[in-house]
């Protein structure tokens, strides 16, 4: 089972089931959903060949987590 199952969503906030099962409901004013991120690497392709050394890290490489953008952010300034 994925961590949270996202349901339906209302004029008083987001129904939802968490990774034990169980039937949660969220009130909130307003719902932002982040989900179906593509990497956008036009910027890193507009660079290649213009500078000596430069790293794409993040999301412009995969959308992921944030731990792995700091983990490419660390292996990317030691390899300098």
């Amino acid at each position: 089972m994925a961590e949270i199952q996202y349901g339906d969503i209302t004029a008083a906030g987001l129904n939802l089931i968490d990774k034990t099962g169980t039937a949660v409901f969220l009130a909130a004013d307003n719902i932002i959903l982040a989900a179906g991120a593509t990497p956008n690497k036009t910027l890193g392709e507009a660079l290649k060949g213009k500078y000596l050394e430069f790293a794409q890290i993040g999301d412009c490489v995969e959308p992921r987590r944030i731990r792995e953008a700091v983990e490419e952010g660390i292996w990317a300034a030691a390899a300098i």
